[in-house]
């Protein structure tokens, strides 16, 4: 492939899972200057089988250049992105000049949201977070992760006194939910390798609230031009958008677990979000 036979990825989306993400990721594939990729989550730089495969691989998800619209740009996004330790020094070293967009949702109905998806996954199959690592990174074996019992997705606050259990002996389970909402300890792994003004953070719940205030920001973060999208074109596009509150046991006990974490980011941001 030849060097500059597709476009490079200009910005990414790097979290959070289940935080709007999708709803970001299409939001912006309609800016008129953006050629989206071929598919949302590349996960190249999460993957160490994918990222083994090298740049001609990872270049081959991006469009072509438009001759006749040499301004256009392409981006991905690929949430895992923020939980993996690898991936920011791969993002760096593959553009250290790379824009980063970052959704953070309250954590507890995150994590709420993120259980009901595996849920459904493990019901269609069993073994597929496993078939996933495999394919995703074939030097991490099995024995690295606690297996769920068969009764995981019967009861939310039941999984996740089991996941703290677990996270307490310094183990991690299969399906791992609760520290993907630990946002400060993802956000410096990425503040390690970029300065601060190459990253965008967000509150979810604004971005839900303040759709066309925050994608006007985005713009101007990432150097697109400003658009004034119809109200037609800002319907909402929240997928896995669960209608189920979470169970009062269990968001009581991840207030109680996230509550220090959750102070520490809002000192790494030098803001309080919404959930605060």
């Amino acid at each position: 492939m030849e060097a500059d036979s597709t476009l490079r990825p200009r910005f990414m989306v790097i979290g959070a899972q289940k935080s709007g993400t999708t709803a970001l990721f299409e939001y912006l594939s309609a800016h008129p200057d953006v050629a989206p990729p071929t598919t949302k989550e590349i996960n190249y730089f999460l993957c160490g089988t994918l990222h083994a495969r090298g740049l001609e691989y990872y270049h081959s998800h991006f469009p072509a250049p438009d001759p006749g619209h040499p301004s256009r740009v392409t981006f991905e996004a690929s949430p895992n992105y923020l939980t993996s330790a690898e991936a920011p020094g791969r993002i760096r070293d593959y553009d250290p000049r790379m824009k980063l967009l970052c959704l953070l949702r309250d954590p507890v109905p995150r994590a709420f949201s993120a259980w009901q998806m595996y849920r459904r996954w493990t019901k269609r199959n069993p073994d597929w977070f496993f078939e996933w690592i495999y394919e995703c990174d074939r030097e991490i074996g099995r024995d690295r992760y606690v297996r769920r019992g068969p009764c995981f997705g019967e009861d939310f606050e039941a999984d996740m006194r089991f996941e703290l259990e677990v996270l307490a002996q310094g183990r991690r389970t299969e399906m791992p939910i609760l520290r993907h909402g630990d946002y400060r300890e993802q956000l410096e792994g990425f503040l390690a390798c970029f300065p601060r003004e190459q990253l965008w953070i967000e509150d979810q719940g604004r971005f839900v609230r303040e759709t066309r205030a925050v994608l006007g920001e985005v713009e101007e973060f990432v150097g697109l031009a400003p658009t004034d999208p119809a109200d037609s074109d800002l319907e909402p596009v929240f997928v896995g958008s669960y209608r189920r509150e979470v169970p009062e046991g269990a968001a009581e006990l991840l207030r109680d677990h996230y509550a220090a974490a959750n102070r520490e980011l809002f000192a790494l941001l030098g803001r309080e979000l919404s959930w605060a």
